[in-house]
């Protein structure tokens, strides 16, 4: 069912919305191929409901009312299981009118042990795209599991029409380049088997982008793994497409990557685009690809966890711009792009709807000839409706001269235009900002308080929400900014970060989890077409919770002892050099095998004083803990006998004979023996 209602941004602004049972993931657009200058996007939407996923592509556009039609649609087909990859608009004909492109992961049967990438395209005709695919192919065998990880429209042969690079996962682990035949059919032309990510435990991406702009399109192959990225271009060489030297460059903490969201842009104007990656993370890592190498660099922003990314000319300084949207904080970070990438003006807007708990997650930018207008569409999710809405954002100050009276009414004219085609709006206005989030950094840990979870440096951890059959999990939001690099990731519905060496320290976490205990049924009477509407009502039940949790750096042994081999009735001394990071650091010291007498300090510092009995081979296991890991230095003591001389030697001598002396020695266990 479909309601109209608005949303509130702390000021009343135009929206249009629909209830649904499913997620938007993210937006293409903004299209108007119907040309009747109303706004259209596609959006790949996506749920799990009773247990099942369910993945739909939808076509919507906006009516001359601003609300927003939906007019088309493709699930996946019946008896399958799986969920779409993407959805992408290019001219695969070469005939100017774009196709509609759709990826999907799926399996038959139920069987989620064979799982096969299809793609489909559907064309446009003037009254929208049509019902039945113009042609798909199976991009697996059909035995075993193969995955498509993400998918880009490209120019391989400089020609009229797009071809499309599909990514394969294990044990493909590479690229699929897809062309239409003389018949309209889809077919693979070609099939990359980068040799620097043919291994890995990381899942395969691509993007194509024209580094020399030549219209050629090149390739870049690319795996996160950990805190490692492994990538390898591929040049174009008149159609041809020549492997490239490949690179792998560690950047520490970055997870979940965005492959829907990746964007091309010359982002920092040196005359080479770009690839920009967003991570769930809040990483965004740029690519750039040179005839020398691939430049990787990490962009200087702070936006929290993210789940989409626009890049866009928003200031029209013909620099790229970024909007950086965090669901999970719902909060839009707006980073105005400058030829000084060191110091970026940074903006940060949150949006509130009168929908409680709901949350932005998507937008796309809306253009007119390639030029921003100030708008942009935005999608929230509450945990069971979605609710799309147009709003102003960073709309671009035009400086002019004191026009004359023909320009003020040619421009309340313009004005008037507008408000014809949102009729909504009474007003321009911007999105009131918001102060910068607080940069949550580590602490010292509070006294009497025991974490809940103790992490280790560059590991993953993953904290899952726990669930049962009458608790569902309905929504996640952040109630203090998390620590960089922390997101909830909500298709395995868990927390996850990787904290580096800069994260040390204990973090207080803080979250609201709103959970489906049961539904029931609203009427809703509608007076104007005499209709009565009978919808699903959640019923929710909420919880804050509040979880401490501690970065550790373990204590670590940076000595070892000397003179380990002594005579006995001496004193053996060593005192231990232990370091470990955190601030709060109380490093204590343990024997636990030691020989008897040897005597512990404070500071783990050891001394033995001996006799002349204690001749042998002894262990000694030494330990350091700060009371969540510990460091274990264990060596071995050689305590040998003292040896006396009890002879002396003759001082007399004669000259050309041989001098003899006979050396007596005294030793102890000689001594005894006698």
């Amino acid at each position: 069912m479909i309601t109209r209602h608005k949303i509130f941004l702390v000021l009343l602004l135009y929206s249009f919305g629909f209830s649904r049972d499913l997620k938007i993931l993210h937006m293409e657009g903004t299209f108007d191929l119907d040309e009747d200058g109303q706004y259209e996007f596609v959006a790949v939407e996506f749920d799990r409901i009773n247990g099942h996923s369910v993945s739909m592509i939808r076509y919507y556009e906006i009516d001359i009312d601003g609300f927003q039609n939906l007019t088309w649609e493709l699930e996946l087909p019946d008896g399958l299981l799986g969920s779409f990859v993407g959805v992408r608009l290019a001219d695969l004909v070469g005939d100017g009118v774009p196709e509609l492109i759709a990826v999907a992961n799926l399996s038959a049967n139920g069987d989620g042990t064979i799982l096969q990438p299809i793609i489909f395209y559907y064309k446009w005709y003037d009254d929208g795209f049509g019902e039945t695919p113009a042609g798909f192919l199976n991009l697996g065998d059909e035995k075993g599991f193969v995955r498509c990880n993400n998918f880009d429209v490209f120019n391989l042969d400089n020609d009229d029409d797009q071809e499309i690079l599909l990514s394969l996962g294990s044990p493909l682990r590479g690229l699929s380049i897809i062309d239409l035949d003389e018949e309209g059919n889809l077919t693979m032309i070609e099939r990359l088997e980068p040799s620097a990510l043919k291994t890995g435990i990381g899942f395969v991406y691509g993007a194509a982008l024209d580094w020399n702009r030549d219209g050629y399109d090149e390739i870049i192959s690319f795996s996160p793994e950990g805190n490692v990225m492994k990538i390898q271009p591929y040049f174009n060489r008149n159609g041809r497409l020549v492997l490239g030297e490949s690179k792998q460059v560690i950047i520490t903490g970055m997870n979940g990557p965005l492959p829907m969201s990746l964007a091309v842009s010359d982002w920092d104007s040196d005359g080479f685009k770009d690839v920009l990656l967003p991570f769930q993370s809040g990483h965004v890592v740029s690519m750039t690809l040179s005839p020398a190498t691939v430049a990787v660099e990490v962009l200087p922003v702070d936006a929290g966890p993210l789940s989409d990314m626009n890049v866009v000319d928003i200031n029209l300084d013909n620099v790229a711009d970024l909007l950086l949207i965090s669901g999970e904080m719902n909060m839009i970070t707006m980073v105005m792009g400058s030829l000084d990438a060191v110091d970026l003006e940074t903006s940060y807007f949150t949006l509130e709807t009168e929908s409680t708990g709901a949350q932005v997650f998507a937008t796309i930018p809306v253009t007119d000839g390639g030029d921003y207008t100030g708008f942009i569409i935005a999608s929230s999710w509450d945990g069971e409706e979605s609710s799309v809405f147009l709003t102003e954002l960073g709309k671009p100050e035009i400086k002019m001269s004191v026009p004359d009276e023909e320009d003020i009414v040619a421009a309340l004219d313009e004005q008037i235009d507008l408000i014809d085609l949102f009729p909504e709006i009474k007003h321009a206005m911007d999105l009131p900002k918001m102060p910068k989030p607080i940069t949550t950094i580590g602490q010292h840990l509070p006294q009497d308080v025991l974490p809940r979870h103790v992490l280790s440096l560059n590991q993953l951890f993953t904290y899952k929400i726990p669930e049962d059959e009458a608790r569902e999990f309905y929504s996640f939001r952040w109630l203090i900014p998390p620590p960089k690099g922390m997101f909830f990731h909500y298709e395995s519905r868990s927390i996850q970060w990787v904290p580096d060496d800069t994260q040390l320290g204990a973090y207080k976490l803080g979250y609201r989890i709103e959970m489906k205990v049961g539904e029931s049924v609203s009427l809703e009477a509608t007076i104007r077409d005499s209709l009565l509407t009978y919808q699903m009502v959640p019923e929710l039940e909420g919880y804050d919770e509040y979880v401490w949790i501690y970065v550790n750096d373990p204590p670590m042994f940076l000595t070892a002892p000397i003179g380990t081999e002594f005579v006995s009735n001496t004193t053996f001394a060593y005192t231990p050099v232990v370091r470990d990071r955190n601030i709060d650091t109380r490093v204590k010291y343990y024997l636990e095998l030691a020989p008897e007498g040897m005597v512990l300090g404070e500071n783990g510092s050891l001394v033995w004083e001996t006799d002349s009995a204690d001749v042998s081979v002894y262990d000694v296991r030494l330990v350091a803990t700060d009371g969540f890991d510990r460091d274990v230095q264990e060596f071995k003591l050689f305590a040998r006998a003292g040896v006396k001389i009890i002879s002396s030697a003759p001082t007399d001598w004669k000259v050309n004979q041989p001098y003899q002396y006979q050396v007596e020695v005294w030793r102890p266990e000689l001594a005894q023996e006698m």
